[in-house]
């Protein structure tokens, strides 16, 4: 039925189809001297397609050729059909081949026509050329990309990770000033006069401040001249006296690197323009303040900044951008303010890995370790300081023990049961490869946190022990306090200070008031992410010594320290065989001889708190 639909309404365009010829095709048409003067005929072509909902679609501009069958007279003849998907051509009286020179495509068909036509001496013929009489074949689907995503390609080069001490965010790149400025906010680089750039995945640089507005929550970093040369300059957007920044219901997108994620783009409409900022529903979280947001054309419009969210979670929130014209004023300081820098350390520094601990061999490596191993990482004494070092094979055995210690009435219950292994209680049966696009602890780094000690006050101590003594017990809640405050950490291997992959220090707060222990103190601890290389052991197999000396606020005239060596430091190496080995399986993994020791005493200054190795007399 649908065959006879068709035939009918290709039958019903054909018989339009008249018998005049165009100019246009009357040139188009190729003949020699001799076809001109042999009989002559018409060929009224007529070319459509029926489309699945029986729409008729006339094919205009279709190229056609006519070939002879035989030899003859007649050259082959070129024309083409006009807007009206028809052709009328007068061409020598014979037998030829109708073929269309390039496809058709529609609805994801490609159609072709090679069709055997007798035209008659005198006569005009009709020919069809429809779905019934064409080779067809599928055609992949053109994929359409918007123009979000040739923005994003234009700009992504020039937008960056940026983090300073515990504090990160996103930034890019401006082609003002003849320098390689990176505009970000702030809060990013946390009061700092340094930070350091991801100019890509593994490429993190040193980076300097140059200016910043506090109030305008605005600051404009330099990054080394050489470091920068594919990145692209990211256009600022200039609105003249007609032409708004932008206005409400304009699409724009953001780029920045959010939570634990790498560069990301969202998009989304702008919801209102208020003096200094831009309202949006643009999806923002931490991590994307200081990226751009661009318009269509790709230009800067604002620098992503804030997110105003319900208490509680509820609804999605809004996001703030600050608009870009108020990075004005701190372009104009910018000469100047270079002007006074010292140059730049222009090195290459280390960089978090691109791979984890695969989950598998970490789960194996952790179940079959001894715990006691491990009782040396946590809590190392250094002064007023505890010092631990993490790894994901402690971190598992932790979860381990601590999943031990909980369950095990619960075990018990599930063997009485006779409930099978996998559906028995286990917290690691909650760990999953996708952990690794969500900020996973598996990364295979060595975590260093350095903690201040607590310790009750002299005041409230000799107190206590008066009340103890008259009273024959003490009936004051006791007085703590910090001992240390974190002002800053260096780290050296055998003597030589390694660079951190990040970290800082960062504000720890206790309020504790009842009965028996009063605590209202605030003091900084550091954080800080080293490449399992920093306990790698020499050629023979030696551990290095690795050293951690802390600068103490609260005593600024003295620098507290623990050295890391011999066991201990061949335990961590150790640690990251089975990610070393499937890593690099052409390399065979130098592991860390524990009963080989290596001493190497450090002379420190405090008021720089920088060591070095002591020299032998």
């Amino acid at each position: 039925m649908i065959k006879q639909t068709i035939l009918f309404l290709a039958t019903a365009i054909a018989a339009t189809a008249g018998p005049s010829i165009l100019p246009a095709q009357q040139e188009a048409s190729s003949r020699t001297g001799s076809s001109a003067e042999a009989p002559q005929s018409v060929a009224n072509v007529t070319a459509a397609i029926v489309l699945g909902d029986m729409t008729v679609r006339p094919l205009p501009l279709l190229d056609l050729t006519l070939v002879p069958q035989t030899s003859g007279p007649a050259d082959s003849i070129h024309f083409h059909t006009g807007l009206d998907g028809k052709a009328s051509q007068a061409v020598p009286s014979g037998k030829y081949h109708l073929l269309s020179t390039t496809p058709v495509v529609i609805e994801g068909k490609s159609y072709m026509w090679d069709v055997e036509v007798d035209l008659l001496t005198g006569d005009a013929s009709s020919i069809e050329l429809t779905n019934l009489n064409a080779t067809t074949s599928a055609v992949a689907a053109v994929r359409q990309v918007t123009p979000e995503h040739e923005v994003f390609t234009n700009v992504r080069s020039g937008v960056f990770r940026v983090e300073s001490g515990l504090a990160l965010g996103s930034g890019f790149l401006i082609g003002e000033q003849g320098a390689n400025l990176v505009v970000t906010n702030d809060h990013v680089v946390a009061g700092s006069s340094t930070a350091t750039v991801y100019i890509d995945s593994v490429t993190r640089v040193n980076a300097q401040v140059v200016v910043r507005d506090a109030d305008a929550d605005l600051a404009i970093l330099r990054i080394p001249t050489d470091r920068c040369a594919h990145c692209s300059r990211l256009p600022l957007a200039r609105p003249g006296p007609n032409q708004p920044l932008v206005i409400a219901g304009e699409r724009v997108l953001a780029i920045g690197f959010p939570l634990s994620q790498e560069m990301t783009l969202t998009t989304g409409i702008v919801s209102s323009v208020r003096a200094g900022a831009i309202i949006s529903d643009v999806n923002l979280n931490h991590g994307n303040s200081g990226g751009p947001m661009l318009n269509l054309s790709g230009e800067v419009v604002a620098v992503n900044t804030f997110l105003d969210a319900a208490p509680g979670g509820s609804g999605p929130g809004i996001s703030g951008a600050v608009v870009i014209s108020r990075l004005t004023p701190l372009l104009e300081r910018v000469p100047s303010a270079m002007a006074a820098l010292p140059p730049i350390d222009d090195r290459l520094l280390p960089t978090m890995p691109r791979t984890t601990y695969p989950l598998p061999l970490l789960k194996t490596f952790a179940d079959t370790a001894d715990a006691r191993f491990y009782r040396y990482f946590t809590g190392r004494d250094a002064g007023n300081f505890t010092v631990s070092l993490l790894t994901p094979t402690l971190l598992r055995v932790l979860q381990k023990q601590e999943e031990n210690e909980v369950s095990k009435d619960r075990r018990k219950r599930e063997a009485k049961a006779g409930i099978s292994e996998d559906e028995r209680y286990s917290e690691l049966h909650e760990s999953h490869d996708w952990e690794q696009y969500v900020g996973s602890s598996d990364v295979p780094v060595v975590t260093m946190l350095i903690r201040p000690k607590v310790g009750e006050t002299f005041w409230s101590s000799l107190g206590r022990g008066l009340e103890a003594y008259s009273y024959g017990r003490s009936v004051s809640a006791a007085k703590m306090k910090f001992k240390g405050d974190v002002r800053g950490v260096r780290v050296y291997r055998n003597g030589v200070e390694v660079q951190p992959i990040r970290g800082g220090h960062g504000p720890l707060k206790m309020l504790v008031d009842d009965q028996w222990i009063e605590m209202k103190d605030v003091a900084d601890r550091g954080y800080y992410v080293f490449e399992p290389e920093l306990f790698e052991p020499d050629s023979t197999g030696a551990p290095p010594m690795v050293s951690v000396v802390v600068q103490d606020l609260k005593n600024p005239e003295s620098l507290s320290s623990v050295d890391v060596w011999g066991q201990t430091a061949a335990r961590l190496w150790n640690d990251f065989e089975p990610y070393y080995s499937a890593l690099r399986p052409d390399r065979p993994f130098l592991r860390a001889n524990p009963e080989l020791e290596t001493k190497v005493p450090l002379v420190c200054d405090p008021q720089n708190g920088e060591c070095a190795a002591k020299r032998k007399n």
